[in-house]
């Protein structure tokens, strides 16, 4: 923007205006942001697998997660499936990542699963409602075959 010299009249300066320099700031905090955060349709390879865990709550209990799929084990044969809609994931900086998983109900409602993944060995699963730690299993998994 062109604007005329304070002290000199009839000179014009170029420069930039306050409104300018907080745009620009502003940018590049959202473009800090989304490069930590990411979104596909798709859950990636490294939480994909079947969970379990040893809590008691849970023994009878699975979780199995593939590319657009999420399977809710509901203890002996039982099982909900449903399909995946959007995944937003948030690296974090010591390694983990924070999943979103949103997926579609029976009834078609879009409801979401959001879980704390921590690479290790063997890697974790902490789930946003719950105090249990999953972990992928090899085992057999009643009605529903073992590990993809």
């Amino acid at each position: 923007m062109r604007r005329p010299c304070r002290r000199c009249s009839g000179i014009e300066q170029t420069g930039r205006s306050s409104e300018g320099r907080f745009f620009v700031a502003a940018l590049a905090v959202v473009v800090a942001i989304g490069a930590c955060r990411r979104g596909a349709d798709v859950l990636p390879p490294t939480v994909q697998g079947t969970w379990t865990t040893s809590s008691p709550a849970y023994s009878d209990r699975y979780l199995r997660l593939a590319d657009r799929t999420l399977e809710f084990g509901l203890g002996g044969h039982d099982a909900e499936i449903h399909g995946v809609r959007l995944v937003d994931a948030e690296d974090m900086e010591d390694g983990t990542a924070l999943y979103t998983v949103h997926y579609r109900s029976d009834e078609g409602d879009t409801l979401s699963l959001r879980f704390l993944y921590r690479p290790g060995n063997p890697p974790t699963l902490k789930l946003d409602h719950q105090e249990a730690i999953w972990t992928r299993s090899k085992a057999r998994i009643p009605g529903g075959g073992s590990m993809p």
